[in-house]
């Protein structure tokens, strides 16, 4: 497992976990008043060794950034989500 934070600026960041070394990667991301934990109990269904699991907080949610002022937007989430896609290609 690894976990860490994803910036794209100083005020926006997301926490992130990453669990299994498979090919066939998988992004997890939560609802409104949630967080990655929401997704534990799915972990287990998925094997390891085939699947890398990419679990986020939003921006906003569990141990992502959530300083005000700033943008919680949806919109705004889906920038950061789009971003940390392309980090890892």
């Amino acid at each position: 497992m690894t976990s860490g934070t994803f910036a794209c600026a100083p005020a926006d960041y997301l926490h992130y976990r990453i669990l299994g070394s498979g090919s066939r990667h998988l992004l997890f991301l939560h609802g409104f008043a949630a967080s990655q934990l929401a997704w534990n109990d799915l972990i287990p269904f998925f094997s390891t060794d085939e699947f890398t699991l990419h679990l986020l907080d939003l921006k906003g949610h569990g141990g992502s950034s959530t300083l005000a002022p700033g943008d919680f937007s949806a919109r705004r989430n889906a920038r950061i989500v789009g971003e940390y896609i392309r980090s890892r290609e």
